[in-house]
């Protein structure tokens, strides 16, 4: 049996164990984010239901329970614009480490273009 076609290249990157938990450290990274579009759309949502009354009595006139409604829709403002900053952080540091990892691999790679193998398994340097 021939093959027709073959396998595509496959490419080993040679990490190091403080890279590895950077990147394990990575797999919260959707946590921040959406916690963060939860916490900002549900303060919006908030705002805008508080601040109509609030606009038509004043802010004087408005009742507690708005107050402390506008009160709650702002600490959740800071929580979700926290979150989308730890999130932004913790996101360009693992994109450095990959870069980072590809960076390496590249200036590996050419001195690994220099060593030919020959059909019987021998190494060669060119």
């Amino acid at each position: 049996m021939e093959r027709t076609s073959l396998p595509p290249d496959v490419e080993n990157y040679i990490i190091s164990s403080h890279e590895l938990k950077d990147l394990e450290r990575g797999e919260s990274l959707p946590l921040f984010f959406n916690s963060s579009i939860f916490f900002l759309s549900l303060a919006g949502s908030l705002l805008g239901s508080v601040l109509v009354p609030i606009s038509e009595k004043g802010f004087v006139n408005s009742t507690t329970a708005s107050i402390v409604l506008f009160v709650v829709a702002s600490i959740l403002f800071l929580c979700g614009v926290i979150l989308l900053c730890i999130w932004i952080h913790r996101n360009k540091n693992i994109t450095k480490v990959v870069q980072e990892i590809k960076n390496r691999m590249q200036k590996n790679t050419a001195s690994i273009s220099s060593i030919q193998t020959n059909n019987l398994g021998n190494t060669q340097e060119n």
